[in-house]
């Protein structure tokens, strides 16, 4: 790794600039590495992680969430189609106004 000068801003002094200088070319040497014992456990947990079968659910769990799922989305799109109707809460009071306000504010 180096440094070049467009990676610093303009307000850097050539004092910060060579120490910065300095502090890369330590990091690229003296590349910190983690200590055996850190290595060692880490391993042993992500291979005990590995062989620990993952989580699944189970048939009937995921046909429940399915439904819930469509009905949700199909309660929304009820709702989104009521609104679009101008009867809905959340109706515009003038829909072309509404609509002529979305597209000039998608075109500027």
């Amino acid at each position: 790794m180096s440094l070049r000068d467009d990676d610093l801003e303009t307000d850097f002094s050539e004092r910060e600039r060579a120490a910065l200088g300095r502090t890369v070319s330590r990091l690229g040497v003296e590349r910190p590495v983690p200590g055996a014992a850190f290595r060692g456990s880490l391993r042993r947990r992500l291979v005990a992680g590995a062989q620990r079968a993952a989580p699944t659910l189970g048939p009937a769990k995921t046909r429940w969430l399915a439904f819930g799922s469509l009905t949700v989305g199909a309660a929304l799109l009820a709702i989104a189609g009521v609104g679009v109707a101008d009867a809905g809460p959340l109706a515009p009071a003038d829909v072309a106004k509404a609509v002529a306000s979305v597209i000039s504010a998608t075109i500027n």
